[in-house]
C-alpha cells in the first residue's frame, strides 16, 4: 500500500508541469488589446503546456464580418471557435485547425497551420453566440519570449441601424424644408 502510495505521489509531481497553461482573457468590444507569448512556435505545435496560446472569448448578438490582425515581431496564427473557453484546463483539448479533441469547441476559421507570413483573418460569422479565439507564434523557430503583440479586433461592436420610420421622418423633414423653400422662392 505503501508503495502505491508513493508511486502516485511520483506520478502527480511528474505530471504537475504538464497542465495547460494558458491564458484566458475576455474581449469587450472592438479595439485593439495586448497580449505575450512565451514561445514563437506554441500556436503551430499546438502545444499549451507554457504559456504560449492566449485564448480570448467574446460573444456577437447578430451575423457579423469579424476582422482579426495581430502586429508583433514574430508570426502568429489565429484559430476561432464556436463556444467559450471556461477554463484552462480546455487547452488541453486545442487543436489549431479543428474542433477540440474533448468536442467542447467547434472550429470556424483559422490561418494556415504552417509557418508564413501574416497575422490577419477576415471572415463572417454567420450566428449569434459565444466565440473563442486562440491566437500564439507561428514560427516553428522555438525561440522562447516573451513575445508581446497587439490584436486589433472589428466587427464586435453592433451599430444602431435606424428604424423605418426614423428615417421616413428626416425624409419628410426634408422635403417639407425643400418645399418650403420652393414656395418661398416662388413668391
Amino acid at each position: 500500500m505503501r508503495s502505491l502510495v508513493q508511486s502516485a505521489a511520483l506520478a502527480l509531481l511528474v505530471l504537475v508541469p504538464y497542465t495547460a497553461n494558458a491564458t484566458l482573457m475576455t474581449l469587450s468590444d472592438d479595439g485593439v488589446y495586448t497580449g505575450s507569448v512565451d514561445t514563437d512556435n506554441a500556436w503551430l505545435e499546438e502545444n499549451t503546456f507554457s504559456d504560449g496560446v492566449d485564448f480570448w472569448t467574446f460573444e456577437v448578438t447578430s451575423p457579423t464580418s469579424l476582422s482579426i490582425d495581430i502586429a508583433s515581431a514574430i508570426d502568429f496564427g489565429i484559430s476561432v471557435y464556436a463556444g467559450e473557453m471556461m477554463d484552462e484546463f480546455q487547452a488541453l483539448f486545442f487543436s489549431n485547425s479543428g474542433d477540440f479533441s474533448d468536442g467542447s469547441l467547434t472550429y470556424v476559421d483559422g490561418t494556415p497551420a504552417i509557418p508564413m507570413p501574416g497575422s490577419s483573418l477576415d471572415f463572417m460569422l454567420a450566428t449569434s453566440g459565444f466565440f473563442t479565439i486562440a491566437v500564439g507564434g507561428d514560427n516553428g523557430f522555438g525561440m522562447d519570449g516573451p513575445h508581446d503583440y497587439t490584436m486589433t479586433v472589428a466587427g464586435l461592436s453592433s451599430h444602431d441601424v435606424p428604424e423605418p420610420s426614423s428615417v421616413a421622418l428626416l425624409l419628410a423633414g426634408g422635403l417639407a424644408l425643400v418645399a418650403r423653400r420652393r414656395a418661398h422662392r416662388s413668391a
